[in-house]
């Protein structure tokens, strides 16, 4: 009788325990007002917002972390990261500036994995307008940048002392 009672025991235990194991995680709205106020709202793959909504999108100041090990801790407009933020790239880039339209523009900070540093005007998402971009060896260009190249007006500073001025053309420098 008490080996039985031990086995319905162990059997009940078991089954608890994988209750909870597959228990789904929650997905959703899972905390406060997430239509017009304030909120937490989950997705399945463990991505997750924490904020403002409005009409049912993230609006006004909000963090949202990603599956993929992205984070932005900012502001949002209509859904879109728009206004002032900071940004760790899943990729390993973080950026601290402004945002437009979901796309990095306006002035900012840009940091590569490989430890160079932008800081200026960005449009679009790229480096684009004055600027300067500082490699870790600690050689600066400071100018003008299209499309995350050094393009137009700039100055090269190489750590001996070397500085090469003029006009770039796709990275290189073609008139002194």
């Amino acid at each position: 009788m008490k080996k039985i009672i031990t086995v319905i025991c162990l059997l009940g235990l078991i089954s608890l325990g994988c209750e909870l194991l597959q228990k789904k995680k929650e997905v959703g709205c899972v905390e406060g007002d997430c239509i017009n106020g304030s909120g937490t709202y989950s997705w399945e793959d463990g991505s997750r917002y924490i904020g403002e909504f409005k009409d049912s999108e993230f609006h006004g100041k909000g963090l949202y972390s990603s599956a993929d090990g992205s984070v932005y801790n900012g502001r949002f407009n209509n859904g879109k990261r728009h206004g002032k933020g900071m940004y760790s790239y899943g990729d390993g880039r973080k950026y601290n500036g402004e945002f437009y339209n979901d796309k990095m523009s306006g002035k900012g900070e840009l940091e590569y994995p490989d430890g160079r540093i932008y800081n200026g005007d960005m449009k679009n998402g790229k480096s684009d307008g004055k600027g300067t971009l500082t490699w870790p060896d600690g050689t600066v260009y400071e100018g003008e940048f299209q499309n995350d190249i050094m393009q137009g007006k700039g100055k090269l500073t190489y750590p001996d002392g070397k500085v090469l001025k003029g006009r770039f053309i796709n990275g290189i420098l073609i008139d002194k």
